[in-house]
């Protein structure tokens, strides 16, 4: 991203559109990077992957000129994840059925209580007050093995963005803000399973469709499914 010669900085940077600018005298004078650097000089930014350790981000503003950024999702946003958890589900599964809409607004804050950002890592982009992307990270830690050296993995859910903000790139930059924080939580591989739609957005910043030689094969606890768990 970063690129200095003789105090000649280009820089690139790719959110909303492809921008190029330049400074003579290595000095942040511009609104939209001395937001992004926070009035760091340029003599002073770090090199790509440092920043990205660092948690430095470029941002672009949106239309109302308003800083969008990816924000990781604390305590506090607990009630909205659970509300963005439905809203995919409802678009994923067509429809949801009263009694699992009643269960999962029952049970699923206490599992965010639990997890959130201990294994359960999610992500969002703001419009104002209201959530406008978000994605999460599931995080699994398992005995190791050539195909996951670290024994760390990852899996990719609930990529959502309000039917109101589409088509402006936000799912991409969470997209890219995870595969940045994989590489510093040494993640050996991420999986996800994508939709035709979301197809090309997932190949665009990296995924390939896996072939395997194992069926992938899933068993059903009736019990629970049934909501028989006396």
């Amino acid at each position: 991203m970063f690129n200095c010669h003789n105090k000649n900085i280009a820089v690139k940077v790719q959110i909303l559109y492809d921008i190029t600018m330049s400074s003579a005298n290595g000095k942040l004078t511009n609104w939209l990077l001395a937001d992004a650097f926070v009035g760091l000089p340029f003599d002073r930014a770090k090199p790509d992957s440092e920043m990205q350790r660092s948690g430095i981000e470029l941002t672009l503003r949106n239309k109302e000129n308003t800083l969008m950024i990816v924000e990781n999702a604390t305590a506090a946003d607990i009630d909205l994840l659970t509300e963005l958890r439905l809203a995919y589900l409802k678009e994923d599964l067509g429809k949801l059925n009263d009694d699992d809409i009643v269960k999962i607004r029952r049970d699923l804050p206490d599992y965010f209580k639990r997890n959130l950002n201990q294994d359960i890592f999610c992500y969002l982009m703001r419009e104002g007050e209201k959530i406008a992307a978000c994605a999460f990270l599931l995080v699994i830690e398992k005995p190791m093995s050539p195909a996951f050296i670290t024994g760390k993995t990852g899996t990719i859910l609930n990529v959502y963005t309000d039917p109101l903000y589409r088509h402006r790139g936000y799912a991409k930059k969470i997209m890219n803000r995870i595969l940045s924080d994989a590489v510093v939580k040494k993640l050996s591989v991420i999986e996800l399973k994508s939709t035709e739609a979301g197809h090309h957005l997932y190949q665009s910043v990296g995924f390939t469709d896996e072939i395997s030689h194992y069926h992938c094969m899933k068993w059903y606890n009736q019990q629970v499914l049934n909501h028989d768990l006396t």
